[in-house]
């Protein structure tokens, strides 16, 4: 909400670093003009005014947006657990020939070589600058398992990526879609 409000601060100043700018201008349309060559350009009176008037909009935007960011009465969603702030941080980390449980950790430049992942569903996971090679997917959770072998189905998971149940068995469709065509 700063950045926001930082922003539209320094759109209004543009705008009326603008406007203040083409006074001394407007103060020339005043006095008589005198007989010379003819143009055919546009007049620099209408060139004057269309800047005039895009700077006055772009200055009656930027105050109405800095209100609308300082009188917000709309309510923010907040999901439970969603926040990434109380998860457990690891950064760093190389992970070789291990199952790894990924449930309340945010992973940070952390590589992942032969590993099966372990997601229960019990909170979120993130990862941000990862490298994963010869990965597996395994849950504990049969929920979960639905869940995720949806998304290996409608391709969010990787094609040879192994999905597994608690039993270490493939999960290759979704349980329960069998007779579903």
């Amino acid at each position: 909400m700063v950045y926001d409000a930082a922003i539209l601060i320094l759109t209004a100043i543009c705008a009326l670093g603008a406007i203040i700018g083409s006074i001394p201008v407007i103060r020339t349309w005043v006095q008589p003009v005198h007989a010379g060559p003819t143009n055919t350009a546009l007049p620099s009176k209408i060139r004057w005014l269309i800047l005039l008037f895009i700077a006055a909009l772009a200055l009656m935007v930027s105050l109405l947006g800095l209100y609308r960011v300082n009188h917000y009465e709309g309510t923010v969603v907040h999901f439970p657990n969603t926040d990434v702030a109380h998860l457990k941080y690891v950064r760093g980390k190389h992970f070789v020939n291990e199952e790894v449980k990924v449930d309340g950790i945010h992973f940070d430049m952390c590589t992942f070589d032969n590993v099966t992942l372990t997601y229960d569903g019990t909170d979120v996971v993130a990862t941000s600058n990862c490298r994963f090679n010869n990965l597996r997917i395994k849950t504990n959770s049969d929920p979960v398992g639905v869940t995720v072998s949806m998304l290996k189905v409608m391709g969010f998971i990787k094609p040879g990526v192994p999905v597994l149940d608690k039993d270490e068995k493939p999960i290759d469709s979704i349980p329960g879609s069998e007779g579903i065509h």
